[in-house]
């Protein structure tokens, strides 16, 4: 199996944010280029973000009804990677911590 190929690219504030009003600042806007730059240059197949991040960014206030679909139990217990079929495409994942 081939092994995806990982790039952590990202521009965050001192606090660790990924996304928020520092974005907007004149100060960022040169380093926001460059990263956006960057970005556009590796052409890669997705991106990850955390849940708050995903919503804030692209969802447009928009939530989609989830109830339909049946929740995903993995009968050892363990956590496991999920591998799509099909490998083609642009996938967007986004992180929840569970508490």
């Amino acid at each position: 199996m081939n092994r995806p190929y990982i790039i952590c690219h990202m521009v965050t504030s001192l606090d660790g944010k990924a996304t928020g009003d520092f974005l907007g600042c004149p100060e960022c806007e040169n380093a926001c280029e460059i990263y956006y730059d960057i970005n556009r240059k590796i052409k890669s197949n997705g991106f990850i973000c955390g849940r708050v991040t995903m919503e804030g960014s692209f969802t447009g206030g928009y939530y989609p009804e989830l109830s339909h679909y049946p929740a995903i139990i993995h009968n050892n217990g363990l956590k496991t990677d999920f591998i799509p079929d099909n490998l083609t495409g642009f996938y967007a994942v986004a992180f929840q911590a569970l508490r």
